[in-house]
């Protein structure tokens, strides 16, 4: 939960083929989920603790990238709990019958996956919730279960299947991997070629 404070004591890396390293973006607020865009130009980076997306601008200096650029991307995704609420073992039993409603709100964003339409979309676990932020950075619910029945703290999504539609939703507190029909296919990752 420490994690979740809002220290900026986060970075991006790259490991080089000869096995070098490099530091390419500090400073970032628990960095989490990864993706890039369809042309390869961008890198989104949910920063699990700010509650928002950053786009960073790759370019490449030879065969080295390096990263630029750095701005929010889309809106803020909820808001980042109090320390002191972050912090405790136990909830605060007058907040407690309010924990429902405050997790609904709060963002978290955890993984990130690109659609062929360059939505990027985003989960949010502590809503359960999957949003997409549109290639004009407006923000759509994909689906919501405020129960957590079905979708239960969903930490990342992916596609697959022969049309790239079939979806899959990962999540660190369900005993199953959710599988459904995408509305878009997802954009094919590298090994996916």
């Amino acid at each position: 939960m420490n994690a979740l404070d809002g220290r900026d004591d986060g970075f991006i890396y790259v490991v080089r083929p000869d096995g070098s390293s490099q530091i390419l973006a500090e400073n970032l607020c628990f960095p989490n989920g990864l993706a890039l865009s369809a042309d390869g130009k961008y890198l989104y980076c949910c920063q699990t603790s700010a509650c928002n997306i950053m786009r960073f601008e790759i370019a490449y200096d030879g065969e080295a990238p390096a990263l630029s650029g750095r701005r929010q991307y889309g809106p803020k995704l909820g808001f980042r709990l109090p320390n002191a609420m972050v912090t405790k073992k136990l909830p605060d039993p007058a907040l407690t019958k309010h924990l429902g409603f405050i997790m609904q709100h709060v963002g978290y964003p955890d993984g990130c996956g690109i659609d062929v339409e360059g939505n990027l979309w985003v989960t949010l676990p502590g809503a359960n919730k999957i949003v997409a932020i549109t290639p004009d950075e407006n923000l759509v619910t994909i689906a919501c279960d405020p129960s957590g029945n079905q979708l239960h703290s969903p930490t990342n999504v992916t596609w697959g299947g022969e049309d790239m539609r079939d979806l899959y939703i990962g999540s660190l507190n369900a005993k199953h991997l959710l599988k459904t029909r995408s509305p878009i296919a997802g954009l094919k990752l590298a090994h996916q070629q």
